[in-house]
């Protein structure tokens, strides 16, 4: 089983490949066309780069961060868990607000007739609403419909949101945060609930922008009303409420009412007048939705931080923040490719003034931040042992998303105070960068059409926040679409790490393969059962979870893991969801028939298993986190599995290995 970037089937063989599984399924085992060894291949690395749509997951990232970042809470509670979905519900109201700014207020502000304007926002709106419904509809269990993927948008039945159950569950899942428990890999309502409401809330930002265009205070007041229903029912969607029936009927018809809110919103758009007072709108709203964001963060800050006696809560508020920073700079890099787009001409300096040069300037500074955290984090050694620099750092990224979160903290309360101070309300435009952060418009010089100062701090940081992450989005889709496969593969490790949970706190994400990986393992096992099983890196994660949940019918001879972040990274980064009993229900499951290969270069997964003993075998040969399966080692763990003595055995012994019959 191969490990995160998902290598292909001739490259785990070491020769040609053959696979009999014919059909749709994304993860297959493939064998050797021609060898002496009986070695096959499970292959699941195209569950998240075999798709053509893959390649724009990219524009997702923020959401499958805010996912990732509900599974880091260190004591996970109601609490918890409400701040994590409302602050995701508004890091999407701020998505849908960035591209009606890139749709309606910069065609405006460029001298777009206000007819066009607003069918650009219609179509705008209906991308964004489909496509990506659609989108996130997608899954890797099996191909669906049109049809089948609308239904379970707008079908206006509590049933539709509870789809392909046996059962009637409607709990909150994240409740049982384990990963030995069978909730976590089977289908959930969750996500089809939550779905729904993050498309309601965003419809009704769209609903807002095209109100408040016009000056339509009916059809706002409605929209806000919407909005702030969405934020009463993700809540509800926690912990006990989530049963209760009107939530959930309340919850099935919310699409619906946001599709008749933005057409009511849209048609008063068309037939009203747009004057110049009423541009940037969109700039506003995603400043207030950032207000919403912010409070939903601190507050569940504060439930996290006294839950866990103020001993975590920052880890799972790093990521979100870099989650909300990294969205704004996405945000910044459409509107820069709009606005130069449109006036064929350099992007105004105006474009970064207010709000846009604080999220900039933040982005840099966050950067900055976890890296300096990063290198000092590198200066001390892990307990006694002799380590590389960079693995001292990743063991230590719990820190680093920390001071993320610290940091993130302090950003959040610097705007409020700048976009609120003088008492005439809060908005982006009090926001004024100091004079030593600005641009000289003396100095501007032009990248990628992009002007900035070169001897500013906002000026580097336009360049390093905005162009550049210009050029890499776009290269990453554009390579994704022409090159295939093989080009979504390298983007698509980052998939590999952070879709592996299931999407219980932002439907928004990339689809998530960790439950098709392992129900489709436990199937294939208990076709064909192994005398060894091994696993490289966050193979060995989906192995581990497979076996746990597997029958004795199922359990291979030996399980061999390599690489594996199951000893101490993960455990650091998700604490809560139980790596110590899936180690325990591993020894118990093997009987003891579990070796774990590890180097002191192997910076991601180069750790002992704690509890595994002298089964965690040193590798000297080779260096770093790849070709483990190549060393002498490997080769001595495999015949270990026959003899039953799986003990390491001396540099000597194993040296010849793969030269023995």
């Amino acid at each position: 089983m191969h490990g995160v970037s998902g290598t292909p089937p001739d490259q785990l063989l070491y020769t040609s490949s053959i696979t009999y599984d014919q059909g749709w399924d994304l993860a297959k085992v493939y064998e050797r066309n021609r060898d002496r060894w009986d070695v096959k291949a499970y292959h699941w690395g195209s569950l998240t780069s075999k798709s053509s749509l893959s390649a724009f997951w990219i524009l997702l990232a923020p959401f499958a961060m805010a996912n990732v970042s509900g599974w880091m809470s260190e004591k996970p509670n109601v609490w918890s868990r409400i701040w994590v979905r409302v602050a995701g519900l508004a890091l999407t109201g701020i998505f849908f607000a960035q591209v009606a700014n890139m749709a309606f207020d910069i065609p405006l502000s460029a001298g777009t007739s206000s007819s066009m304007s607003v069918m650009l926002l219609v179509g705008a709106s209906l991308l964004l609403v489909l496509g990506l419904g659609l989108l996130s509809t997608q899954t890797t269990s099996k191909p669906l419909t049109i049809p089948q993927r609308l239904r379970y948008l707008f079908h206006p039945a509590v049933s539709a949101m509870n789809p392909a159950m046996t059962t009637e569950d409607w709990t909150d899942p994240a409740r049982e945060f384990e990963l030995v428990g069978l909730k976590m890999w089977s289908i959930h309502s969750m996500l089809h609930r939550m779905r729904r409401l993050h498309l309601g809330f965003g419809m009704a930002v769209l609903s807002v922008v095209a109100a408040r265009s016009v000056n339509a205070p009916g059809v706002e007041a409605a929209a806000i009303v919407l909005a702030g229903l969405c934020l009463i029912l993700i809540a509800c969607s926690t912990g006990r409420p989530a049963t209760v029936w009107v939530v959930r009927a309340v919850t099935a018809v919310t699409p619906l009412l946001g599709v008749g809110l933005l057409t009511w919103a849209l048609v008063k758009a068309a037939s009203g007048d747009i004057t110049a007072t009423t541009l940037n709108v969109s700039d506003d709203l995603t400043f207030q939705v950032a207000l919403i964001l912010g409070i939903a963060a601190g507050l569940g800050l504060v439930g996290e931080l006294i839950a866990s006696r103020f001993k975590s809560g920052w880890v799972p508020m790093g990521l979100l923040a870099v989650a909300a920073l990294l969205g704004g700079t996405l945000g910044l890099t459409g509107a820069m490719l709009v606005e130069t787009y449109l006036t064929e001409a350099s992007t105004t300096a105006e474009t970064f003034a207010g709000g846009a040069a604080f999220v900039t300037v933040a982005m840099f500074g966050l950067v900055v931040t976890m890296l300096l955290t990063f290198a000092i984090s590198t200066l001390f050694r892990h307990g006694d042992k002799e380590e590389s620099r960079a693995r001292r750092g990743i063991l230590r990224a719990r820190y680093v998303l920390a001071a993320a979160g610290i940091y993130g903290a302090i950003a959040a309360v610097v705007a409020v105070w700048l976009a609120c101070r003088g008492g005439s309300g809060c908005t982006q435009a009090h926001i004024v960068m100091p004079e030593w952060v600005t641009e000289d418009p003396e100095n501007l010089t032009v990248f990628l059409g992009l002007p900035f100062d070169p001897t500013s701090l906002l000026g580097w940081a336009k360049i390093l926040m905005v162009a550049v992450p210009a050029i890499l989005i776009t290269r990453s889709i554009v390579g994704g679409l022409l090159n295939g496969q093989d080009s979504r593969r390298q983007v698509g490790i980052l998939w590999d790490l952070g879709s592996f949970w299931p999407r219980w706190f932002h439907p928004l994400g990339p689809p998530a393969y960790g439950p098709y990986a392992v129900n489709r393992l436990q199937t294939i096992l208990s076709e064909s059962k192994p005398d060894v099983l091994s696993a490289h890196s966050q193979g060995s994660l989906v192995s581990a979870v497979a076996l746990c949940l597997a029958n004795e019918d199922q359990i291979p001879g030996l399980f061999i893991t390599y690489g594996s972040q199951i000893g101490e990274l993960y455990p650091s980064l998700f604490p809560a969801v139980g790596f110590d009993r899936l180690v325990r229900c591993l020894e118990e499951q093997l009987g003891g028939r579990w070796i774990n290969l590890w180097r002191d270069s192997d910076a991601i997964g180069g750790q002992p298993v704690k509890d595994l003993g002298d089964r965690n075998w040193v590798v000297t040969t080779g260096k770093g986190h790849s070709r483990y399966e190549l060393t002498p080692e490997f080769c001595a763990a495999r015949k270990a599995g026959l003899s039953g003595d799986l003990r390491q055995p001396d540099s000597q012994t194993t040296a010849g290995c793969w030269d023995q019959p």
